[in-house]
Parts: C-alpha cells; sequence; structure tokens
C-alpha cells in the first residue's frame, strides 16, 4: 500500500500549532499591589535563606541596592522606626515546558500584610525561569530606588531605649491604631489578636 507523503500546508500548520503555546506565553513584568501600602516607603529589606532559597545571595546584593538588607535577627529590627519601614521578602518560581516563572513577593514586617509582588514569565527551559526570578528582583529593587536615596542614617539608626519609642504611648493610643488597620483590612484577625496581647502585655 502507498503512503502519501504530506502537504507542505499540513506540515505548516502543524508548525503553527506547535509555535503557538511558546510564542503566547510573553515576557512582560507584571506588577501587583497590596493593601500593605507602597514598597516605596520601605528602608528595610528582610531577607532570608529561607524565604529566598537559591537566590539569596544574588537577591541580597541586587536589593542592597535600594534597601538596607537586613536578617530577621538583625538586632536593628528592634528600633520602632525600622520596623515600621522595613518589609518580608520572598522569592519563589515555577519552571516548565511551555512557559516558566519567577516571582518576589513582598510584605509589611509588624503586620505580613501584602504590599508588592513582580512577576515575570517567560520561556521553555529552566534557564528562563532562572531569568525570570532574577527580573522580578531587580523590578523591586527599581521600584524602591524610584522613591529616591535611602536616609543618610537608615544603616546606622538611631540607638533607643530597651522600652523603644512606642513606651511614649498610651496604650490606648495603640489600640485605636490597632483597630483602625484592622477596620480597614489591613490586618488580618489572627495579626490583630496577636498584636492586641503583646500590646496589653506590656502593661
Amino acid at each position: 500500500m502507498r503512503v502519501s507523503r504530506p502537504s507542505r500546508q499540513t506540515l505548516a500548520f502543524f508548525c503553527c500549532i506547535a509555535v503557538i503555546p511558546v510564542v503566547g506565553t510573553g515576557c512582560a513584568m507584571k506588577r501587583e499591589t497590596g493593601p500593605g501600602g507602597p514598597v516605596a516607603r520601605c528602608d528595610y529589606a528582610v531577607l532570608t535563606a529561607q524565604s529566598a532559597g537559591e537566590y539569596y545571595q544574588r537577591a541580597s546584593a541586587t536589593l542592597e541596592r535600594s534597601f538596607v538588607v537586613v536578617s530577621d535577627s538583625d538586632p536593628r529590627l528592634a528600633h520602632p522606626d525600622v520596623r515600621r519601614k522595613a518589609c518580608t521578602v520572598s522569592i519563589g518560581w515555577s519552571p516548565g515546558f511551555w512557559s516558566t516563572s519567577g516571582w518576589v513577593e513582598v510584605k509589611d514586617y509588624a503586620y505580613g500584610t501584602h504590599m508588592h509582588t513582580s512577576f515575570m514569565r517567560r520561556g521553555m527551559v529552566w534557564t528562563g525561569a532562572n531569568q525570570d526570578v532574577l527580573d522580578a528582583i531587580n523590578d523591586v529593587a527599581s521600584v524602591r530606588a524610584a522613591a529616591g536615596a535611602l536616609p543618610a542614617d537608615a544603616r546606622d539608626p538611631v540607638p533607643v531605649n530597651a522600652e523603644g519609642a512606642d513606651a511614649g504611648r498610651s496604650t490606648t493610643s495603640r489600640l485605636e491604631e490597632l483597630n483602625s488597620m484592622r477596620a480597614q483590612g489591613l490586618i488580618t484577625e489572627k495579626e490583630y489578636a496577636a498584636k492586641r496581647k503583646s500590646i496589653l502585655g506590656e502593661h
């Protein structure tokens, strides 16, 4: 039995079908903002080996250009002004055949509220996911850099007494601020309960 060869039109059709998923993935950076406020207000990026994985060193070097990068055990986080201007940074990625993606998520340090996510989706192979992550890290750094240089004293904040600056505020004032944040949906009920317990436990 004679088997006919597929026509050029047929081959071209199937080639187009195979190429469409690759071409359609795109490579544009996407940004998502949350209720935690703009990244521009943060001077300190809390980064750990656990939250950044194998990208810890590269992320530290890149973010250091726009933030003061600190670990979660850095004593500067005991400073109330530092805590108010700090955010946590976590990195994730998803390799795949038709598309890969990498993202960096930024949350408010004090309450864990989502502030910003930079998300990059690209091509077909693992090297694509690697570059996606690096692009997302650079994007977060550029968002902060757009707000201007860090304050001169950011890397060496003025020491405070052991009780911190919040000691000068009344319990009522701090609870009112906490209630306002809950009413605006800036913190979860779990975060609200933990912070309220902390405030009341100081007195």
